[in-house]
């Protein structure tokens, strides 16, 4: 049996807060592969982003374990790219630079420039390399903090809201991109989010969390995102019976979990 990519085993956060310990999620068993593109959704204040940080390493497990790739999560590192709702952009350096951050700190200049070209082709902002973050909309900002994790080649890219601060439009726009990077690169992708909508559109599956303390309600493996041909067409796709059966059926999960 193949080892799972990603695991949470029995993970429990507990936090101290002024009105006591707070039990922020409890006993999360949750494994998916390589190349998948997970999105997971519930009420605020679930522990979603705490899920998250954990995997990215910015938290320690109360109790149980995470995992990537079999090696136990110890801190913060390369292997985990992170993107949050604001982009948090050098705004002193250019396009070209802010891209190649991480890469640069880690003494890897000459891969760097050939990394950093290939992403911001990809995305749509070589054109753009020489200009700084405050002229860049919101959107091309957002893009580009996906660039500069990207370039340190992670084994897995974690988003928490990336797109939550972008008008609907830029938002819609953004899906469509995201998604083209992930079917050309295979990243494993792990997406926070709110809108149920965006999960189902961008995931291979969603995972639905009860209110605090977060638990697991239900996984459900949606088959949207692999599709070919039509997906190009984002508003039929949304607009189809079976994508709205989908997302009925996620929110109803949701609203049972909360009341």
């Amino acid at each position: 049996m193949t080892s799972p990519f990603v695991a949470f085993q029995n993970l429990t956060i507990e936090y101290p807060s002024k009105e006591g310990p707070v039990h922020a999620l409890d006993s999360i068993d949750l494994a998916f592969g390589a190349g998948d593109f997970v999105c997971i959704v519930g009420p605020s204040g679930c522990g979603k982003t705490t899920l998250m940080q954990t995997l990215a390493g910015f938290i320690r497990p109360t109790s149980g374990s995470v995992t990537l790739a079999g090696e136990p999560i110890a801190g913060p590192g390369p292997d985990r790219g992170v993107v949050f709702q604001q982009p948090a952009l050098f705004p002193w350096m250019t396009v070209a630079q802010n891209a190649g951050f991480g890469p640069m700190v880690r003494g890897l200049g000459g891969e760097r420039r050939e990394k950093v070209e290939h992403y911001l082709r990809l995305v749509g902002l070589w054109d753009f390399r020489n200009r700084y973050p405050y002229q860049l909309s919101g959107g091309m900002q957002q893009r580009l903090a996906i660039v500069r994790a990207l370039v340190n080649d992670p084994k897995v890219l974690l988003m928490d809201e990336p797109f939550g601060a972008l008008d609907a439009l830029t938002r819609e726009k953004m899906q469509e991109e995201l998604h083209a990077v992930w079917r050309r690169t295979q990243m494993t992708v792990v997406f926070i989010t709110h809108s149920v909508e965006e999960a189902v559109y961008l995931g291979t599956e969603v995972v639905v969390m009860s209110p605090r303390p977060g638990r697991i309600l239900e996984r459900l493996a949606v088959g949207f995102s692999r599709a070919s041909g039509a997906r190009d067409d984002i508003r039929a796709i949304k607009a189809s019976p079976e994508f709205v059966a989908t997302r009925e059926r996620i929110l109803g999960l949701i609203w049972a979990g909360a009341g």
